[in-house]
């Protein structure tokens, strides 16, 4: 069903209670649209900031923009989505963030269920992602049309509401992901969703919306649809009369605060309450012509329109409004205005990103302000400030007075004489109650001393011409007791009576300020010179008592007499000093001031320091000594300061004054926050790759690692889209490190190579305004120990080894056995060879020596010739036979226990048998032979061989020469025995010689040769294996 409802002033009688009735809501209605369009100009009190490619957006054209639930502010360009977090841009760009989807590229809406998930709509269908996983899925909407298009814009009882081009409305069940077809609003399809199809922006500032009545509003470009969720009740509404031409619709915004729509149409605004049906026109304000609205915005306290004439910013509850009219605000490139939930405006700034104007009071308060009509003080350099009696202070550079109750500025209502071009200087005087003005009239050459009262009247008290000597004015000060000194650049001079007279007992000239202390006494500065300390005297004298800080360039004294310390400003830093002057610290940049070269110092009424420097201001608490330094996000006037710049009001609130206007703050300061910050964990790597890919990481709270996958990344951020950059992320590893570690911004968490066992990384945000730092989230971290060091690899090694070893012990137990078994046998078979050499060989000696005994007994009587050959050839035997058992009991011993070698043995053979013929020898036998052959039937064998080879030459060959060699190559014992003998003709050798040779030699497990022709000489070769007789065998 579709019903007409007209937009109009006009209404048609009615019953006479509900006619009276209707006349106070109408004339309620125009007395606040009255109030409105006549409402009061004010200042606007914002900073700005942009949002670029430069912060890590993908691309400089966003159209769309969505705040969730959990304080993420996600933004659609041409090439991806992205999310900013108040810190960093991550890009969802990767494939590895889509599910058997296509990359969501261009974005057309937003909606988020109760469960944080978000719906992007896009020309492919809705995109869903799912908090859980951090990717996103794809569905189709509307299924009937050729083109599968669809944009959310509302989230109602657990559906997302969704619209295409063609004005269709469709639903998506969240709980199970069914689809619903509403109905098609009688609204002209539209030709193209693409920007660059849209004029002034088209449907992008038409977005609908449902009120909190549970309408739905959608707005063609020249007409409103209304849509009832309950009863699916379609209304049309036409703007305007029937008989005039219907408004083009440029914008529009649903005021939820006071249930009303605001369009934009070519010729200013329309405003629509629901409830009394009313129109009312907005085309003025403060005389300035609304025109076109393009763009339209609001929250619960301001309405922002974007006209040609720039931005117009309306205070509902005061019903105050702001023009903005600079270059950048009337430009046709920025639209798609909304607050955040902390009253930021944003907007796009087409190929640029986002601006920002954020009105959260800075920290530091400033002056001048952004939009203020005394911006011009940014423009100069603000020097020393003066105060009135009742509190409020002035900067007479300007002619301004900062009220003391209101912290605004104003123009002074009394002007004072003062040469213009000319700068002068200040300083309060609190017992006259009335500031000193000194100023330098430079086309005279003049010092002139004023004095201001609290008559507000200007006072010449003295000039001080240039031929006085005195050079250039650096400080005026005035005493307890209220007399006038005044540092110049030749040193000290008193005030008196309008003449000003030189002081006397200076250590040097060129005197810079003086610093007042308790107890009588002050503290002087010299440029290039040490600081003093002087006692004020009751006579125009000072008595400088000592040095402060020798060789140290100090500027500023302030006395903290509670705690009986003093702090120094310097061109070094801050200074530190106990009740006798005696250093206690330093403050500089090695333990984080940020600047070192001190324009100002003051002390609040907590006794904390506080100074202006080259890079800003810094405090540092009288307790515990820490510093806090202060930047432009937190509201400096600019990185500069300038020197002598700085008061205390009599309230508490300390000035600094620098090159772009001052700033006013009475500690202790306090920052209010919207946003509460938290620790997000981003991503997780482990070896470089994703833990947990199907799980958002920020929901990990425990990692169990094997041993071989001990490098961990991890990427974490301060969310906090309000005060970002005043709240930084730190960890401390347990279990390795206590410490707590301030992690740079873009940067991520790494630990490389981590030992076996147990951690937790724990995530803090450090707030460096309170100085703390607030543990938020813990990781655990469990990395296995490698196999082989765990308990059952252990017992199973040491079974291991148990085994082995006894494997081994009771192999070597067998092998002694076996070694000593055949030991044995081989001692029995050399027993049973000796038994059997002392049978045959030495029994049949015996009994031939036992019969020729006998027989030359015999002769000896009957002849005794006969009898003494018999003898002779006793004696020979029994040397034989000596000879042949020293052999034997030679052979038996081991090299250990033997006297002579084999090398001796031979050696001596060869000279006993040799040395009494002609024949020439050679003996070369190796070292090696000695020490290998062991065994002993082997070693009887070489000597019995060799001799007998010696002998056969001896006794037959007719040599001249004889050459034994003996050695062990290639694991072979070889024994060669030569001569040049008349030789042989083998197979015709007589005698047991030769026989017992080869006997021998393959007694030992050898071979026998023998080489020999008649008039070549004979050569005995024996090859004994080495195994044979080693210790191996």
């Amino acid at each position: 069903m579709i019903n007409n409802h007209i937009f109009a002033l006009t209404y048609k009688p009615l019953a006479w209670k509900l006619k009276y009735i209707t006349i106070l809501l109408h004339f309620g209605l125009l007395l606040c649209f009255t109030q409105i369009a006549s409402g009061q100009s004010s200042d606007l009190d914002f900073t700005a900031r942009r949002l670029s490619q430069n912060d890590g957006l993908s691309q400089g054209s966003n159209y769309f923009r969505f705040e969730d639930s959990r304080g993420f502010m996600w933004i659609t360009c041409n090439d991806a989505v992205n999310r900013y977090d108040g810190n960093t841009v991550k890009v969802y760009h990767l494939d590895k963030y889509f599910k058997n989807c296509a990359n969501l590229q261009q974005g057309y809406g937003f909606a988020e269920d109760e469960q944080s998930n978000i719906y992007i709509g896009s020309i492919r269908g809705l995109y869903i992602y799912n908090r859980n996983t951090d990717k996103f899925s794809l569905r189709k909407i509307f299924t009937n049309g050729k083109e599968d298009l669809a944009m959310p814009f509302a989230c109602k009882e657990g559906k997302i509401w969704c619209f295409n081009k063609n004005y269709e409305i469709a639903t998506y069940q969240v709980s199970n992901g069914q689809v619903s077809y509403i109905a098609r609003l009688p609204l002209p399809a539209m030709a193209s969703i693409h920007v660059y199809a849209q004029s002034e922006r088209g449907f992008y500032e038409r977005w609908p919306f449902m009120d909190r009545d549970n309408n739905i509003w959608v707005f063609g470009r020249d007409a409103v649809c209304t849509l009832n969720i309950a009863t699916q009740t379609v209304y049309e509404i036409k703007l305007g009369s029937q008989q005039k031409e219907k408004p083009v619709i440029l914008a529009s915004c649903y005021d939820a605060a006071e249930n009303r729509v605001w369009l934009g149409t070519a010729n200013g605004a329309l405003i629509y309450d629901i409830a009394t049906a009313r129109v009312m026109p907005l085309t003025h304000m403060g005389g300035i012509a609304l025109g076109k609205v393009a763009a339209i915005c609001c929250n619960a306290t301001t309405v922002v329109l974007k006209s040609d004439n720039g931005l117009l910013f309306n205070d509902k509850p005061s019903r105050q409004y702001q023009w903005l009219q600079s270059d950048i605000q009337k430009s046709k490139t920025m639209y798609t205005f909304s607050f955040d939930k902390a009253g930021c405006l944003w907007m796009c700034d087409d190929g640029f990103g986002q601006i920002i104007y954020d009105f959260t009071p800075k920290i530091l308060p400033k002056h001048p302000k952004e939009n203020s009509v005394f911006a011009k003080l940014r423009e100069f350099s603000i020097g020393e400030f003066g105060a009135f009696p009742n509190g409020d202070i002035y900067i007479m550079q300007y002619n301004l007075v900062l009220d003391h109750r209101t912290r605004e500025l104003k123009k002074m209502k009394y002007t004072i004489p003062l040469d213009p071009a000319t700068p002068y200087r200040m300083t309060v005087d609190k017992l006259r109650q009335g500031t000193w003005i000194y100023q330098m009239y430079y086309k005279n050459r003049q010092l002139r001393i004023f004095f201001w009262g609290k008559d507000r009247k200007l006072a010449l008290k003295g000039i001080v011409p240039e031929a006085s000597g005195l050079g250039e004015c650096q400080h005026l000060q005035v005493l307890p007791d209220g007399r006038v000194i005044i540092s110049f650049v030749s040193g000290l001079a008193w005030l008196q009576n309008g003449k000003v007279v030189a002081a006397t007992g200076q250590p040097y000239n060129n005197t810079f300020y003086i610093s007042l202390l308790s107890q009588n006494r002050c503290a002087v500065s010299y440029l290039d010179r040490d600081m003093w300390l002087a006692d004020i005297t009751g006579t125009d004298t000072l008595k400088f008592v000592r040095r402060i800080l020798p060789g140290v360039q100090s500027f500023y004294m302030q006395e903290d007499t509670l705690r009986e310390r003093y702090w120094v400003g310097t061109n070094k830093g801050v200074y530190l000093l106990d009740r006798h002057f005696g250093l206690l610290r330093r403050f500089d940049a090695n333990n984080g001031l940020a600047g070192t070269y001190i324009y100002g110092l003051l002390l609040d009424d907590q006794g904390n320091a506080w100074c202006s420097h080259q890079r800003g201001l810094s405090s540092i608490d009288a307790q515990n000594l820490q510093i806090i330094n202060y930047d432009q996000d937190d509201g400096i006037q600019d990185w500069d300061y300038n020197n002598r710049s700085f008061y205390k009001a009599t309230d508490g609130t300390l000035l600094f004054g620098g090159v772009s206007g001052f700033n006013y703050f009475k500690p202790p300061l306090k920052r209010s926050y919207y946003y509460k910050p938290e620790v997000y964990v981003d991503e997780i790597l482990v070896n470089h790759k994703s833990y947990l890919p199907d799980i958002n990481a920020n929901l990990v709270r425990h990692l169990q690692l094997p041993y071989t996958e001990n490098n961990i990344i991890i990427n974490a951020i301060v969310k906090d889209l309000g005060s970002n950059k005043s709240h930084k992320l730190v960890y401390r590893l347990a279990g390795a490190d206590h410490a707590w570690h301030y992690q740079p911004e873009h940067s991520a968490i790494s630990f490389n190579n981590l030992a076996p066992g147990h951690y937790a990384l724990d995530l803090g945000i450090y707030d460096k305004y309170s100085n703390k730092t607030r543990p938020q989230k813990t990781i655990y971290f469990t990395i296995a120990l490698p196999f082989y060091r765990e308990l059952w690899f252990g017992v199973l090694v040491a079974v291991l080894a148990t085994t082995i070893t006894g494997g081994i012990w009771i192999r070597r137990k067998l092998n002694r056995q076996r070694i000593a078994l055949q030991q044995q046998l081989a001692l029995d078979q050399q027993r049973n060879k000796i038994t059997a050499d002392l049978h045959d060989d030495i029994g049949a000696s015996l009994s031939s020596l036992q019969l020729n005994s006998a027989v030359a007994s015999k002769l000896i009587h009957k002849d005794t010739e006969q009898a003494k050959e018999m003898l002779q050839r006793i004696e020979l035997q029994s040397w034989g036979l000596a000879d042949r058992i020293d052999d034997m009991i030679w052979s038996m011993k081991s090299g250990n226990q033997e006297v002579t070698s084999i090398n001796n043995r031979i050696t001596n053979f060869a000279c006993d048998i040799l040395g009494a013929t002609l024949m020439r020898y050679e003996i070369r036998i190796s070292k090696e032979v000695d020490q290998q052959v062991r065994d002993m039937t082997t070693r009887k064998n070489i000597i019995l061989i060799t001799k007998e080879a010696i002998n056969n030459a001896v006794k037959h060959s007719g040599a001249t020469h004889l050459s034994v060699d003996l050695d062990i190559k290639e694991d072979k014992l070889t024994l060669v025995v030569k001569d040049n003998g008349q030789g042989y003709v083998p197979g015709q050798a007589t005698g047991n010689g030769l026989a017992n040779m080869k006997k021998r030699a393959e007694e030992a497990g050898g071979t026998f040769t023998i080489r020999s022709a008649p008039a070549q000489g004979t050569t005995v070769t024996v090859i004994i294996p080495v195994l044979l007789f080693s210790d191996k065998a």
